[in-house]
């Protein structure tokens, strides 16, 4: 499943982001992204399109994919199953 999770958050790092280049892994760092402010806040928007509880603050509080992945499979498991299926 963590395959397709990652495939899942590389899209919507594609759609928000210059950088088409970019390409996450499990270890990946946000802070290493060299994303901006302002393409941190399109990544979160874009992620509670399909996780509307999610906070604004989950880059503080995950700071690896595989700590978003694991943050996203323990609180929303059920809306990450249908836009990953």
């Amino acid at each position: 499943m963590n395959e397709r999770i990652l495939k899942y958050l590389n899209e919507i790092i594609a759609e928000i982001s210059d950088e088409k280049e970019i390409t996450l892994n499990l270890e990946t760092s946000f802070i290493t992204l060299g994303l901006d402010s302002y393409d941190a806040m399109s990544f979160v928007g874009r992620l509670k399109e399909d996780f509307e509880e999610l906070p604004v603050t989950i880059f503080l509080q995950c700071q690896t994919t595989q700590d978003l992945i694991n943050y996203l499979e323990k609180n929303f498991n059920e809306e990450l199953k249908k836009v990953i299926s």
